[in-house]
């Protein structure tokens, strides 16, 4: 049960543990980034190259946005862990949408941001 009194945010205190939550989300993104490359790779293209450097700014972007909900507030919290398994399954969808992301997936891949 958790203590209604202790504040939604960290500690101002040193550096803090990364959760496990946060270190599965870290292993997901990583999982979308290796797809990503796969496209700058197999796609030697400009038009390639400019889509696969779209999606992994996509990525990158909600990559950040998470790291700063993660580092702001705690994630052992009750409302941030849905957050980030929410996030994750989006990211999850991304990663699935990326190979035809700029031709039949596209909904997909920017909905899911």
């Amino acid at each position: 049960m958790e203590d209604p009194r202790r504040p939604l945010t960290r500690g101002k205190g040193g550096p803090q543990r990364a959760d496990l939550l946060e270190l599965f989300f870290d292993l997901a993104f990583i999982a979308s980034l290796t797809l990503a490359s796969q496209k700058m790779a197999a796609e030697q293209t400009w038009t390639g190259v400019g889509q696969a450097l779209l999606a992994l700014s996509t990525l990158w972007a909600v990559w950040v946005t998470t790291t700063l909900i993660t580092d702001t507030y705690s994630p052992r919290r009750r409302p941030i862990p849905y957050l980030i398994l929410g996030i994750m399954f989006g990211v999850m969808l991304m990663s699935a949408a990326l190979p035809t992301a700029f031709r039949d997936h596209g909904l997909v891949f920017g909905g899911a941001r």
